[in-house]
């Protein structure tokens, strides 16, 4: 089963033609925020897939001479690995009359000629293991007609975590010889996390929760290297048509991307009473939990989607609101985690402070790394 919420995958009855979003400012009033600390790609990889690319023309390019390895499922607009009938070990089953592997099924479907953000780092992930990526219905009033906003994460197979199903969440996840290492480290921890609530006055909350459900920020540190962005849900494909009736746009997710390279990382530490005017920590105050805590103190730069592939005309759905966004995650920058999960995943409660003044309470999960497994004892 998917984790996450399931695809609201459009059924098929032709290729849903003829819609196009309005234009909504570039940032509306509500959702939830993720936060990604992470580091490298985690788990087990046999090499790269030749599945793992975005648009659909490049998926079924990947076919030939009478072998099928990857298909293209439009309700989640996903290359995945499979052959001619469906996808193998995905999250969840694409919707019937949504998959295909021909070029000639692509062009007739009427999924080719839309354009994609270029490789790097303003593209939306790929998924990994079986993901397939994530969509919802969204918040605003007046946007039904982009009836699915998402492109900033991954729904994963049970057995797999991470924005875009890039880390084990149990040793099913791994191949036979390994298992499944979902400890935080403080040298490099990798944490997808949704926010529950800001302070003050849920403030950030209401400006970051604005068309649809799930932003996303990432933080990858590496020793005192540290590197943040905000993901925002963006709409379907085929609910963005161009004048030919064709999907007209991927929209890059990402807000912005930044650098620093100040971070300190403290284990064992008491996990922190509420402070005035923070949110309510998700540990209990007596004094009983201990917490990782990572600090960004010095200058994070900030990295902008060029202005000219801004919304509508570009790749970047959000390159006008980079700036704003950019103001309420600037340094110091401090993240707290309970050194232990909350349960059987690997999910740990904690508190983001950023600007001095703003509180984020969060629930992160941990993709998990594939290490090999110690040998047997000896028989004595």
């Amino acid at each position: 089963s998917a984790r996450r919420c399931r695809h609201q995958a459009p059924g098929h009855q032709a290729p849903i033609m003829g819609i196009r979003a309005g234009r909504p400012p570039a940032l509306g009033r509500g959702a939830s925020l993720l936060i990604l600390l992470g580091l490298a790609r985690a788990g087990a990889s046999a090499g790269p897939s030749p599945c793992a690319v975005l648009s659909a023309e490049a998926c079924v390019g990947a076919n030939g001479n009478g072998i099928v390895r990857c298909g293209f499922c439009g309700a989640s607009w996903s290359c995945l690995e499979g052959d001619a009938k469906g996808p193998k070990g995905a999250a969840t089953d694409c919707a019937p009359g949504n998959w295909v592997t021909t070029r000639e099924d692509v062009d007739s479907r009427g999924w080719s000629g839309a354009r994609y953000p270029p490789a790097g780092d303003f593209a939306p992930p790929w998924c990994e293991a079986g993901g397939q990526t994530h969509w919802a219905k969204p918040n605003e009033r007046g946007l039904e007609r982009a009836s699915l906003w998402g492109g900033q994460m991954c729904d994963c197979p049970e057995a797999r975590s991470g924005a875009s199903c890039e880390g084990c969440a149990a040793d099913a996840g791994c191949a036979g010889d390994e298992r499944c290492n979902t400890g935080l480290r403080a040298d490099r921890a990798r944490l997808s996390c949704a926010v529950e609530a800001t302070q003050p006055e849920n403030s950030v909350y209401q400006l970051l929760n604005d068309f649809a459900p799930d932003p996303r920020i990432n933080f990858v540190l590496v020793g005192s290297n540290a590197t943040l962005s905000v993901d925002k849900a963006v709409e379907h494909p085929l609910k963005v048509v161009n004048h030919t009736g064709h999907p007209s746009v991927l929209w890059s997710p990402v807000v912005f991307r930044g650098e620093g390279r100040s971070a300190v990382a403290e284990t064992g530490v008491l996990c922190p009473p509420k402070g005035e005017g923070e949110v309510e920590p998700p540990w209990p105050v007596d004094g009983s939990a201990r917490c990782i805590r990572w600090s960004l103190d010095d200058n994070v730069a900030i990295r902008c989607p060029p202005p000219d592939q801004g919304y509508p005309g570009g790749w970047s759905r959000y390159a006008d609101a980079c700036q704003l966004v950019a103001n309420f995650f600037k340094p110091p920058i401090h993240v707290v985690c309970t050194a232990r999960p909350d349960g059987d995943r690997p999910v740990h409660g904690c508190v983001a402070t950023a600007v001095k003044k703003f509180t984020f309470r969060l629930r992160c999960e941990v993709p998990g790394e594939c290490v090999r497994r110690p040998p047997p004892k000896p028989t004595p």
